[in-house]
């Protein structure tokens, strides 16, 4: 990496920094006063529909990059991208796209192991403790490391916590997960804590889940909530555990480092600004209470609670996923970060399970 290059992935990330305690304003003060026609249009692409998790909180980022620098700079979205993650990977780092926003674990089986550490097993449980990493010091490191892929690290946003999703049973206690078919995609640490519930890996690509569930070649699925939406997964699996999250669905917003040096010095800012409320705006997004499953109840789900007995024994189950992935010097520290930063946060303050009336398992 150029120096001009290191010298840029600095700028940004101290951006970002400054912009995440609070620095960077949201008021109609700091934009330029009058909306003009786009200087520069970057173009965006994601794998996730439009309508989903991600594909809002980067419709929220392109919004804010206009409402900053006047209209002068734009981002052209491209949901659904074609090939996925990999072509993400791959396209953001060539220019075929300026920006990109990757799954987290396709970056961790790619080499950055820090990020596997997002994918251990009940450890990132809550969306406080996922804004406390993605926002804080851990995120920010995290971020530096991606510039090993060619590509600089803009933030770390947040698709929903996984949860147990049942075909035809929910998936409540340790017992219930023995020998069940779940489909997955090619993360090993998703392999991992599957097997370490004493489940069987399928690997399903993402685009053929729904109807793996409809042929019921799997039981279920580890996912979020929005995602059943979205791909429709309620047609055909009728139960979500409420309250086991297991582990959370990380993206990470990256831009091409050539395409980042031709910009302007105002235009960077404005892209660094925006980065910086993009955790905080998906995190928003994804645990808005009650409403989705508020919408996935209409559709059928029924929501099943595991008791904090039961909640204990799937964490003492996932604990040898928990240590196997320990054995990268780079995941295990930051695993030990994170869980520092779990013990200080403590416990997160009671609530109700979200569950509406009438759409509790029976």
């Amino acid at each position: 990496m150029g120096t001009g290059g290191r010298r840029l992935s600095l700028v940004v990330l101290v951006v970002v920094a400054v912009c995440l305690a609070g620095a960077c304003g949201g008021g109609q003060g700091d934009a330029l006063s009058e909306p003009t026609e786009a200087e520069v249009v970057l173009r965006l692409g994601h794998a996730q529909s439009a309508t989903g998790a991600v594909g809002q909180a980067m419709e929220a980022f392109a919004a804010e990059v206009a409402r900053g620098s006047g209209g002068r700079l734009q981002i052209a979205l491209d949901p659904d991208y074609s090939g996925g993650g990999r072509a993400l990977v791959r396209d953001a780092r060539e220019g075929v796209l300026d920006l990109a926003s990757i799954d987290a674990p396709v970056l961790g089986a790619g080499g950055l192991e820090a990020f596997r550490a997002l994918q251990a097993p009940m450890l990132i449980d809550s969306y406080r403790l996922a804004r406390a990493v993605f926002e804080g010091p851990i995120g920010v490191d995290m971020l530096e490391g991606v510039g090993e892929t060619g590509v600089t690290g803009l933030a770390i946003h947040e698709g929903g916590l996984s949860k147990p999703l049942g075909v035809s049973a929910p998936i409540v206690t340790a017992a219930d997960w023995d020998g069940l078919r779940i489909g997955v995609g090619e993360d090993e640490a998703t392999r991992l804590g599957i097997r370490a519930l004493r489940a069987v890996p399928v690997g399903v690509p993402f685009a053929d889940r729904a109807l793996a569930l409809e042929d019921r070649s799997i039981d279920g699925l580890a996912t979020s909530l929005g995602t059943i939406q979205t791909q429709g997964y309620y047609r055909s699996a009728g139960f979500v555990t409420a309250n086991v999250n297991l582990w959370p669905s990380p993206s990470v917003l990256v831009v091409n480092r050539q395409r980042l040096e031709t910009l302007s010095d105002d235009h960077q800012r404005v892209l660094a600004s925006a980065a910086g409320t993009v955790s905080g705006a998906s995190i928003d997004i994804v645990s808005a209470p009650n409403r989705l499953t508020t919408i996935l109840c209409d559709e059928g789900i029924r929501f099943a609670t595991a008791d904090t007995a039961q909640l204990g024994d799937l964490e003492r189950r996932t604990a040898p996923a928990r240590t196997r992935l320990s054995q990268s010097p780079a995941t295990a520290d930051y695993i030990r970060r994170i869980e520092r930063l779990k013990r200080m946060l403590g416990p997160p303050p009671p609530s109700s399970s979200g569950v509406p009336p009438g759409c509790g398992a029976p």
